[in-house]
């Protein structure tokens, strides 16, 4: 019960600051994977939900996934923190991240992916 708690209190942290300040610099995903290829910069920050993100270019905000996986490859630069609930965080050797890196698993508890 207490990893319900502190699930729905990061969602409820998560939502208002991306609903309002997302923008066409920030890449928001429901149910799709999302993927910032090598060589790419995006300004923004990735946030997904029910899908996985694979970092492999440079992300200047932050990196956040809700019930998904995060990839970081080895040329990956995130600037900010990268943020795991109910996934996998898996950062390969040579993958910078700037901030916080956090990977809050559910235990049994298991959505999986959106349809």
């Amino acid at each position: 019960m207490k990893k319900i708690i502190i699930l729905l209190a990061l969602i409820i942290m998560v939502f208002p600051s991306f609903a309002g300040a997302a923008s066409q610099d920030d890449i928001v995903m429901m149910g799709q994977d999302a993927h910032v290829a090598a060589g790419n910069v995006l300004s923004g920050s990735v946030v997904v939900i029910g899908a996985d993100a694979v970092i492999e270019g440079h992300v200047r905000d932050s990196v956040v996934v809700i019930f998904g996986n995060i990839r970081l490859e080895s040329n990956a630069i995130v600037d900010g923190s990268v943020v795991s609930v109910g996934g996998s965080l898996d950062r390969k050797e040579g993958a910078q991240v700037g901030g916080e890196q956090v990977s809050l698993g559910l235990g049994d508890i298991n959505i999986g992916h959106l349809p």
